[in-house]
């Protein structure tokens, strides 16, 4: 599946670099994350910050409405505190289990431009999200140090074997493009959240949480 996944992620960047006959306004996006595991068998947790490093590209636009595909490498997860499940045999209850999920998300959002003047657009976005797992990573913080086992040996039921390689998500967001230069380019300022619908896991009920803030630059935007 992580071929599947970095397939998807050359297919969304070749489509950004469209020709300029398409007259397609896209741009890159970059920023950092509050990351956290929501659910019945999740336990106590602790927000894990991520990164986000992507671009987004416009499909559609009439007026004040438009269209846009995304496609970004996204770090979700949490700090579990304690778990609702079996640690591995043998294994001195840890202090503090860092979780981290590395995907390629694609989101596909309907963007409404709530206000536009001459160099300034404050605008609302939501929409489906698709991502898939590339990575997953453990760090294990005990009395007598700090270890990074493998996910299989997270859960004595082997966890990596019940990760999905697939995650179903829902993006809100809202943002302001700051105009630099007519047709040269725009800053771009998005904060969004985003709630996975699908689980992590097929046996547990843990799913992603996220709130994001990220900086961009939209290349020669239409305005």
């Amino acid at each position: 599946m992580r071929r599947i996944g970095y397939t998807f992620s050359a297919l969304a960047f070749a489509l950004l670099l469209a020709p300029e006959s398409a007259q397609a306004q896209f741009g890159i996006r970059g920023g950092v994350s509050l990351t956290d595991l929501l659910g019945d068998d999740v336990g106590e947790t602790e927000q894990r910050r991520g990164l986000n490093l992507g671009a987004f590209v416009d499909l559609f636009r009439t007026g004040p409405v438009q269209v846009a595909a995304e496609v970004y490498y996204r770090q979700k997860g949490a700090d579990l505190a304690t778990l609702q499940g079996d640690l591995a045999q043998g294994q001195t209850p840890p202090d503090n289990i860092e979780f981290g999920l590395d995907y390629v998300e694609i989101p596909l959002l309907l963007r409404w431009n709530v206000v536009q003047g001459r160099r300034a657009r404050l605008y609302v976005a939501g929409g489906p999200a698709f991502a898939w797992r590339i990575d997953c990573g453990v760090t294990v913080s005990t009395g007598a140090g700090t270890t990074t086992p493998s996910c299989d040996d997270l859960l004595r039921d082997n966890l990596q074997e019940t990760l999905e390689d697939y995650e179903r998500g829902l993006v809100l967001s809202g943002g302001v493009d700051l105009l630099v230069r007519r047709g040269l380019g725009a800053i771009n300022l998005d904060v969004r959240y985003t709630r996975g619908l699908s689980r992590v896991t097929g046996d547990l009920d843990w799913k992603n949480e996220a709130l994001s803030a990220m900086l961009g630059w939209t290349f020669a935007p239409r305005w």
